[in-house]
């Protein structure tokens, strides 16, 4: 699935046969594209029903990454998480790239405490309003960050700290509580602030008092940590510029981490 810019999209159920003999519902999805920059797309999801015949909403999925590089090796890692996630039955994902979006920074207003709306949650109206609903929307929301002097990136930043409206706002203190989130965040080499990164958007998650899954044979406590700067045996850097390709660790424990997200989401919605 390519990541790109964000969208909104219709959903169509296709026609079955008797609840009986049916063991899976597929969905569909229509594009709606919003003007200007603001691309995007999800990736088809496999819906199941529940035992009493019911129609169940599928896991939603939204990963954002704050790389200014849209095809680079934090969009891969990204694009890679929600590639698995997809494997999955019951999910639907959904991929953005802040990068060549106006998102300005929260200016401590207080307009979501005084005057937010069900149709405005933040008196700022740019790029960051329709991703905010998005986030306000999903299960689990994914973070992908650059590492950038040992922390997350400017884009980034300024996109958590927006979501200020969600804690104190009129409309829904502390909306995102309950919520799934993870983080992923992709240097150059080791030990230049991969952590320190992850634990930034970690912090974010407890804030809001999201849940936020480790797997703890693959490692990935904080999250997913990846590195683009592969090595030959001489330690002189390749020159594959998504390196990231080869950080099988950082792969293999990103789909770990999503499919326990997945389970968890489940869990929380009573379908273990």
């Amino acid at each position: 699935m390519a990541i790109t810019n964000v969208c909104c999209a219709g959903v169509f159920f296709c026609e079955a046969g008797p609840i009986g003999s049916l063991s899976r519902l597929t969905i569909q999805i229509l594009f709606i594209r919003f003007p200007g920059s603001l691309k995007g797309r999800f990736e088809p999801a496999r819906l199941q029903l529940s035992s009493k015949g019911h129609h169940m909403e599928p896991i939603h999925i939204l990963g954002i990454h704050a790389s200014p590089v849209k095809s680079g090796n934090v969009s891969y890692l990204l694009d890679h998480a929600l590639r698995e996630a997809n494997r999955e039955e019951g999910v639907a994902t959904e991929g953005i790239a802040l990068a060549g979006l106006s998102i300005s920074d929260c200016n401590q207003c207080n307009w979501c405490m005084r005057k937010q709306t069900p149709d405005q949650w933040c008196a700022i109206q740019d790029d960051a309003s329709p991703i905010l609903e998005k986030i306000r929307t999903c299960d689990i929301l994914v973070l992908a960050s650059p590492v950038y002097f040992a922390r997350l990136s400017g884009r980034m930043a300024c996109l958590i700290d927006r979501t200020r409206c969600f804690i104190f706002g009129r409309q829904k203190q502390m909306a995102l509580r309950g919520k799934i989130g993870l983080a992923m965040a992709v240097a150059w080499t080791r030990n230049a602030g991969i952590e320190t990164t992850l634990e930034s958007m970690h912090s974010a998650f407890l804030l809001h008092e999201m849940w936020t899954p480790s797997v703890h044979h693959a490692g990935v406590i904080f999250g997913v940590g990846a590195v683009s700067g592969q090595r030959n045996e001489d330690l002189s850097y390749k020159a594959n510029k998504l390196g990231v390709m080869e950080d099988r660790e950082a792969l293999q424990s990103a789909r770990e981490l999503m499919i326990k997200a997945i389970q968890t989401a489940k869990m929380l919605k009573g379908r273990s």
